[in-house]
């Protein structure tokens, strides 16, 4: 059984992360591991791939920016106000 288990580097190597980023991942439980003593921590080969599964993203289209709800603001294109006197500007 222990052919079949992935030490930290291992694992690291087949997720293309570094060791510091697994235990990251380990610690925050974002992927699951085999603890075989307090000190001694493998990785099986489908919970690194249902990691990667989990990992996976679609490009969503942009849409397009709703403006504030509220009062508007009123300012001229291109002009930057302080922060101290931006309820002046609203006025």
């Amino acid at each position: 059984m222990t052919g079949q288990l992935l030490t930290s580097a291992e694992a690291a190597e087949q997720l293309r992360v570094c060791e510091k980023v697994l235990r990251r991942l380990r610690k925050a439980g974002a992927i699951r591991y085999v603890a075989l003593g307090e000190r001694k921590i493998m990785y099986r080969p489908e919970d690194c791939a249902d990691y990667l599964a989990s990992r996976v993203r679609r490009e969503e289209p942009c849409q397009p920016a709703q403006p504030p709800k509220g009062r508007p603001v009123r300012h001229q294109p291109g002009v930057i106000i302080p922060f101290s006197q931006r309820d002046r500007a609203r006025a």
